[in-house]
């Protein structure tokens, strides 16, 4: 059977080849001066000196592992500077894919983000010479402490939108997250260890709970690694071996410039970096600064040189008993430690970069076939790989001057994908687009069935089907759902499959047919967009005629003729323009319009706007905190329950509130007018309710509403309570002479 083999496993079989065997593991590393339990160097995808036939391998003169959260997480200051100026091998480990984050270069989230932070990581990593390592937690959004994030991490999980085991519990989450950070100390056997975050979980202080997840593993993998009866298991795999790490240190003072009261350590990352094969020789800061602007999804591509510093600074956390006290004004995390016969870059990665390895393309020889790169979708296979390497669809074995890869990735001959996020359905046919991709050159034909089922999972209540050949790269299919199928929950299914071909292609969304959700009759809205399309699409969706507002429209302040304005999530972040028509806004507000303004950050609101006038957007004073409401399930009270946004055109109850997903709101008004109604209390259990959760006022002729709860995500997930919602905060004009309030 035929297959594209990616240029990684080429070098994989050119190494091995050249030693005439398999990939070997290197011997034993002598004991460090230090005392230290001896090593072995190799592993299953490190290589050692004799799997090159005795050519030279690149030596460091030590190894320092920075462990981060998120990608954007990194300390890349001080990573820039052990790689750049002192030469050591630098691993980051990065505990997840940064899934739950925010977006601010497009609409993907959750897997997707997380395979676009992913990318983005490696081409940060690319620029400070450092390998990266991911533990593959998945990122559910901001927590508010470590038990949370533990309790959520004792299950695997690699979709937001899968069907998920029960939790475990955070002790046993807890022990799941340790055991793989001591795996990669004991593998990549570092010296020193550093983060940015630490275990406080006393508020105000406190981090985000994956960074205090994050610290307190750190603190108790540091000695596990090094204890033979902590998870001995490990120690069966190739390269993997006790290992105790001399020191871990926490960065202290944050991001603020200057130096923090107490601190053991003071790195000088302003000093010079020598040329590596993607960076000129320049400043380690500078390095640094342009990594970090590779995290464009985060927005560090406009506020990297915010981060720029000369010196960053560590508080001393642990030392091993072998370890030498710190020099007094010490400038170096390895200062007094001896050579490590670890500190070896192994890795293929580097080996090509300098030269040492040519990337060359094999013919096929029967058995090894090589050709161009394939990758499966990255957001479904990140998770079961450490390391960002594309997913290859090939099956290498023997051949070709008898070269043998025992590390194989094998995809499925035939493999299909689906739009993300949930599937909204209706009453009669639904176009459905699969996106299919065929690996396997022997197949000619390729039978796709898509199937809507019940929420038993064992009825369908449409079914679709169709034979296509090998070359279709998208397969339509239309599933016709029957008149009597009732508003709720489903699931679409699509699998495909080829005949006389091992291997099965299958994918799932959850679905929804919603209850009749519906603007007010003739609603005409305006919409400011900025990078997201669901709430636009929604209104869409709704019967809303939307009238896109561009650039010139804002400019001239014609909005005759509409009803409503909606501002869409941090629309001031991405649309210059929406600033400067700020008055022609507000005027229209005052004359009778209805302008609703959906959640921003609050550096982007808070700041004056180029004019020196406010930066928001608000008729009144408003001001935004850093408050968020992380539990989904978060008690709901509503504070003016005779309202009009309650009761037209929909009548909101109890259970509209149920069935978010992943948070309830973000960055709350803390500092607000008398003028604006508080319609809305929200708050975290064991927290005190936050009062804006919906902001109202009257201007004028007109009213005004700011909300931070992220409406997005519920749209996007089919919530039929936060669609009405929506529906009444936009209906509004429509409405005032049918509800008082």
């Amino acid at each position: 059977m035929a297959r594209f083999v990616p240029r990684f496993a080429v070098l994989l079989a050119l190494v091995a080849a050249a030693a005439g065997c398999a990939p070997a593991q290197a011997p034993a590393a002598p004991p460090r001066s230090d005392g230290a339990a001896p090593t072995a160097a190799g592993g299953a995808d490190r290589l050692g000196a004799d799997d090159l036939g005795g050519a030279a391998l690149p030596t460091r003169p030590l190894v320092v592992m920075n462990l981060a959260a998120h990608p954007d997480d990194e300390d890349g200051l001080t990573m820039a500077y052990y790689r750049g100026n002192q030469d050591a091998a630098v691993y980051s480990v990065v505990f997840t894919r940064g899934e739950g984050g925010q977006n601010e270069a497009g609409p993907d989230l959750y897997e997707r983000l997380g395979a676009i932070r992913t990318a983005e990581t490696e081409r940060a990593a690319r620029i400070l010479g450092t390998r990266v390592t991911y533990l593959n937690r998945y990122d559910f959004g901001f927590s508010k402490h470590a038990a949370e994030a533990f309790d959520e991490w004792s299950r695997p999980r690699t979709g937001f939108w899968e069907e998920l085991a029960p939790r475990r519990g955070a002790d046993a989450g807890r022990e799941m997250l340790v055991a793989d950070l001591v795996r990669v100390v004991r593998r990549y056997k570092p010296d020193v260890l550093f983060t940015n975050h630490d275990t406080s979980t006393a508020w105000p202080d406190a981090q985000h709970g994956h960074h205090q997840a994050v610290g307190i593993s750190a603190a108790e993998a540091f000695d596990r690694a090094a204890d033979p009866a902590f998870h001995p298991e490990q120690l069966a795999e190739p390269g993997v071996d006790l290992w105790q790490p001399q020191r871990l240190f926490v960065r202290v003072g944050g991001f603020q410039s200057g130096a923090p009261e107490r601190y053991d350590v003071a790195v000088p990352v302003g000093d010079a970096c020598r040329a590596l094969p993607d960076r000129p020789a320049e400043s380690c800061a500078d390095r640094a600064v342009a990594a970090a602007a590779q995290h464009v999804s985060q927005g560090f591509d406009t506020f990297a040189p915010r981060f720029r510093r000369d010196t960053t600074y560590f508080a001393l956390l642990k030392a091993a008993p072998s370890a030498p006290p710190l020099p007094p004004g010490a400038t170096d995390l390895a200062a007094g430690l001896g050579p490590n016969p670890a500190a070896r870059d192994l890795d293929l990665a580097t080996l090509v970069e300098t030269g040492r390895l040519p990337v060359v393309t094999v013919e096929n020889e029967g058995r090894v076939v090589v050709g161009d790169d394939v990758t499966l979708p990255a957001y479904r296979a990140q998770y079961d790989r450490a390391t960002a390497a594309p997913p290859g669809a090939y099956r290498l074995a023997e051949g070709g001057a008898g070269a043998v890869v025992d590390r194989t990735e094998t995809a499925p001959p035939v493999v299909v994908d689906l739009a993300p996020g949930p599937v909204r359905l209706e009453p009669g046919p639904n176009p459905v687009a699969v996106a299919l991709a065929v690996y396997d050159r022997s197949v000619d034909r390729v039978r796709v069935h898509a199937a809507v089922e019940a929420p038993d999972y064992v009825d369908a209540v449409a079914t679709a089907a169709r034979t296509v050949p090998a070359s279709a790269d998208t397969v339509r299919l239309t599933l016709d759902v029957p008149e009597t199928v009732g508003a709720g929950r489903y699931r679409l299914r699509v699998v495909a499959d080829a005949a006389d071909v091992d291997g099965l292609a299958a994918v799932e969304r959850p679905a929804a047919v919603l209850p009749d959700v519906s603007v007010a009759p003739g609603l005409r809205v305006g919409f400011v967009r900025s990078y997201d399309d669901v709430t636009e699409s929604a209104l869409r969706v709704m019967g809303a005629d939307v009238v896109p507002l561009d650039s010139a429209a804002l400019a001239q302040g014609d909005f005759d003729g509409l009803d409503t304005i909606v501002l869409d999530i941090r629309a001031l972040l991405v649309r210059p323009d929406l600033a400067a028509a700020r008055d022609r806004l507000l005027a229209w507000v005052r004359g009778g319009g209805h302008l609703v303004v959906g959640y921003h950050k609050s550096f982007e609101w808070n700041e004056p706007g180029a004019d020196g006038g406010p930066g928001g957007i608000a008729p009144y004073p408003l001001h935004l905190g850093r408050d968020r409401v992380t539990v989904e399930e978060a008690p709901v009270e509503v504070l003016a329950p005779d309202n009009r946004l309650f009761h037209a055109p929909h009548e909101i109850t109890a259970a509209d509130w149920a069935g978010w997903v992943q948070e309830r709101g973000l960055y709350f008004p803390d500092d607000y007018d008398g003028r604006y109604q508080e319609l809305l209390a929200v708050g975290d259990p064991g927290e005190a309710p936050l009062r804006s959760g919906i902001l109202y006022a009257e201007v004028g002729a007109g009213t005004y509403v700011y909300s931070p709860l992220v409406w997005y995500r519920q749209l996007d997930a089919l919530n039929p309570g936060a669609w009405r919602l929506v529906a009444n905060l936009v209906s509004l004009p429509l409405t005032r002479d049918r509800v008082g309030g």
